[in-house]
């Protein structure tokens, strides 16, 4: 609505990302994270943090936490065939950045079709 949150919502993510954070930055329309991702790219690249910053809809952050140390539905398929990658570790024992959630239009994230329901 040209109130400038895409571009609060960029400068933010990019001084997290400075100070050592991973940032997802989640809003309820795909078209508008690709968007604005796209929009700011050529900023996150010049500052080198392109790799810090993920911009998806609620249901792609949620299903990449969920992920986040392996994939989920490869391991239960695994378990239940009993195959050899059942067996296996997938957790990642690295040490990673602090993470922080920015949420856009965030009335939309306390409707009934998300968490209000």
């Amino acid at each position: 609505t040209g109130e400038g949150k895409s571009l609060t919502l960029a400068v933010a993510s990019s001084v997290l990302a400075l100070l050592g954070f991973n940032v997802q930055c989640a809003c309820y329309s795909e078209y508008l994270s690709e968007r604005d991702y796209a929009e700011f790219e050529p900023l996150f690249n010049d500052f080198g943090i392109q790799a810090f910053i993920v911009y998806g809809t609620f249901g792609t952050l949620c299903e990449n936490m969920i992920n986040k140390t392996m994939n989920v539905r490869d391991k239960l398929r695994a378990v239940v065939l009993n195959s050899d990658d059942a067996k296996q570790n997938s957790f990642d024992s690295k040490l990673s950045r602090a993470s922080v959630l920015l949420i856009d239009e965030v009335d939309v994230f306390f409707n009934e079709r998300f968490y209000g329901n």
